[in-house]
């Protein structure tokens, strides 16, 4: 197949795959509606969703999280339970200081996740940041307590777990706070 196919064939899988589908609606990273499938995706939904994970990655690599929030919610949209797209769409809302946002999409994004601890872990650790940088202290803690509980070797939930320990310590002496970290 040339490459001068492939996009027609891209553009007709695109609209085969929104005919015939039912949909149902929900809020978006950017908080517009968005429709997503209910029903079982098709195999073009599913390979169509994850090509626009594949870019969705790519944005997210690049620092681009606007682009990379725009093709998870594509992809999400093609295939409702892809949890790595609604991985990134937190990662990428959460780089944009959309934490509610962020929150509320790992959320969905653990609750179509596989059973690997590893995947657990980091997801429960995404969220615990989060919910750090709304400056909700004991949910934090909880989230990296629990990533800890999926991969007691998660270094970065064990620092982070600590610096919420010294947080909290350094709040009740009254004493504001430095965060010296990137989340």
């Amino acid at each position: 197949m040339s490459c001068k196919i492939a996009p027609v064939l891209l553009i007709i899988i695109v609209i085969a795959a929104g005919c015939g589908s039912h949909l149902t609606t929900g809020k978006s990273g950017a908080g517009e509606e968005r429709a997503y499938p209910i029903d079982n995706p098709t195999a073009d939904n599913l390979e169509l969703s994850n090509i626009y994970l594949q870019q969705a990655k790519r944005h997210y690599a690049e620092g681009d999280y606007r682009a990379a929030q725009g093709a998870c919610e594509n992809a999400v949209e093609l295939n409702h339970q892809n949890w790595e797209a609604h991985y990134y769409l937190g990662l990428a809302s959460q780089k944009k200081n959309e934490y509610t946002t962020s929150i509320e999409v790992l959320s969905v994004s653990l609750k179509y996740s596989p059973e690997n601890n590893y995947i657990k872990s980091e997801i429960h650790f995404a969220i615990g940041i989060s919910w750090e940088k709304l400056g909700e202290l004991d949910k934090a803690e909880d989230e990296f307590e629990e990533a800890l509980s999926y991969n007691s070797e998660h270094h970065s939930a064990r620092d982070a777990k600590n610096r919420i320990k010294v947080e909290k310590t350094l709040r009740n002496w009254g004493k504001d706070t430095v965060r010296d970290y990137e989340g």
